[in-house]
């Protein structure tokens, strides 16, 4: 026995879910040294795979009467391999199968074999298209799952894919300035109550002092005992890195959440750089040179938005909702304001929509109103157009290596796509004053937000360094002179 080769024993009380699985991996891993050292006889290897696999599978295969033949080794290692292996439930490993979400720390083959070794127990007619969906919900990259949703490709390319886009965060990651991290938080020594000790303090003070002890609270800053007896810990605080040092205010929370540094700390640490605003009379001309597109209410040419509207649905004529009399006049007012700036307009004749008008204080005015329409049941009845709405992480992407950025604020959006006579009917509304529709894109409407997104980013395609975020339009470039060019050709598109 001095002379077999070192291999370690089944652990048949580890993890139970994965008993048949690690059971069915031990023997292959076996058998694989088995040929290694050329053992064919099957006694030897009967017996090799009783030593190896330990006290506690030798006690099992014992209770499973499976003959006292020496060179049984196929059914003892059948016989086992049906002990071990519970019995298949198809349903079930297909639930764990979809729930299967690619770690952050795991690439993408590491996923893609993992899934594997899950379809194996699933029974799917088709194992590869199953993995490849699996792969588009469950990766960890937005980036893939977006080129897959938009181009169908089969499991090898995305695979390839998948691997080409690690590669490049790698090496995109390494090719960025590296900032110091935050290596020590060192507390400065305060004054000790004995430094006080001889201080002889006022009886009222006293008084008050003792009152003060006797409600003491948890510290928000320090989550010491408050109030404290000197100054708080939390304000002597300092950060440092391998080369700066900084004092900063610190806030401690329950739980266990990561720490978070302030804009103004990282930056004096020089874990982030400056951000500064630009102000010059350049971009004041420019502001006076393209003056009709920063007044009024503009209206993107030669289109008009149409909804794909289901027939299915039953069109509802909702009964008119009562408006307080105190807002009644404010309301009159808003409608004669979107009339004149030829957002809405007058309805007469049969309508098969009608909604219901909600008016609510503006926030930051609450002497005025804003008119909103319930669309919630004309809802119902419109298809959405599934175009791609840009991820945060897109964002990021799209931005990276720009250091001159500007923000461009369409004046209430979605007023300046114009709607089809057909799909105005949708968007009816009742008031005390009579049935008005919209002649614009309205606020309230289901698929606006991404009809909005799309006729946009249509608007921008060809100009580069720019992107739009809903009714925000972005322009970057790595330097001021490029930023002017790219804002100019912006300003002369709208």
């Amino acid at each position: 026995m001095a002379g077999l080769a070192p291999f370690p024993k089944f652990d048949v009380y580890g993890e139970e879910t994965s008993l048949g699985t690690r059971w069915t991996k031990y023997v292959t891993k076996l058998e694989n040294l088995f040929t290694g050292l050329s053992i064919d006889s099957k006694k030897r290897r009967k017996a090799l795979l009783l030593h190896y696999a330990g006290d506690e599978v030798f006690e099992i295969y014992e209770t499973l009467n499976l003959g006292d033949s020496d060179s049984n080794y196929d059914d003892v290692k059948q016989g086992l391999t049906g002990y071990f292996q519970p019995k298949k439930n198809r349903e079930f490993e297909r639930f764990e199968f979809r729930n299967l979400k690619q770690h952050h720390a795991e690439t993408i083959d590491q996923f893609a074999t993992c899934l594997r070794h899950k379809a194996d127990n699933c029974e799917f007619s088709d194992k590869d298209g199953e993995i490849k969906s699996q792969i588009i919900q469950g990766c960890v990259s937005k980036k893939l799952r977006l080129k897959c949703l938009e181009e169908d490709k089969p499991l090898k390319d995305i695979l390839t894919m998948g691997r080409t886009m690690e590669i490049a965060d790698r090496q995109a990651k390494a090719m960025e300035p590296q900032y110091s991290d935050v290596n020590k938080i060192k507390v400065t020594p305060q004054h000790t109550k004995s430094q006080h000790a001889n201080y002889s303090y006022p009886p009222s003070a006293q008084r008050k002092r003792q009152q003060q002890s006797q409600s003491r609270q948890t510290c928000r800053n320090c989550g010491g005992i408050y109030p404290h007896q000197t100054k708080c810990p939390a304000y002597g605080a300092t950060l440092e890195t391998k080369s700066k040092v900084t004092a900063a205010e610190f806030h401690i929370v329950q739980g266990s959440s990561v720490t978070l540094i302030s804009y103004l700390s990282s930056v004096e640490l020089g874990i982030v750089p400056v951000i500064n605003s630009v102000n010059s009379n350049k971009y004041e001309e420019l502001c006076d040179k393209y003056q009709s597109v920063f007044t009024g209410l503009g209206k993107l040419k030669d289109k008009q938005i149409k909804f794909h509207v289901d027939e299915n649905v039953v069109p509802i004529a909702q009964p008119a909702r009562r408006i307080p009399f105190h807002v009644r006049e404010k309301v009159e007012q808003e409608i004669i304001r979107l009339e004149q700036q030829d957002v809405i307009e007058k309805v007469d004749g049969p309508t098969p929509w009608v909604s219901n008008i909600v008016v609510a204080p503006k926030p930051n005015a609450p002497d005025q109103i804003r008119l909103c329409v319930d669309m919630r049941k004309a809802n119902q009845a419109l298809k959405r157009e599934r175009h791609v709405v840009p991820t945060t992480d897109d964002i990021i992407l799209e931005l990276n290596g720009s250091k001159v950025f500007s923000k461009v604020d369409f004046n209430k959006g979605f007023h300046q796509l114009e709607l089809s006579e057909e799909s105005r009917n949708m968007t009816v509304f009742a008031s005390h004053v009579g049935l008005y529709r919209y002649k614009r894109l309205n606020f309230g409407v289901s698929v606006a937000q991404e009809i909005f997104q799309n006729e946009i980013r249509q608007v921008l395609t060809g100009l580069e360094g720019t992107l739009n975020i809903s009714d925000d339009i972005i322009i970057h470039a790595p330097n001021r002179d490029e930023h002017d060019r790219r804002l100019v050709a912006v300003l002369q598109r709208m």
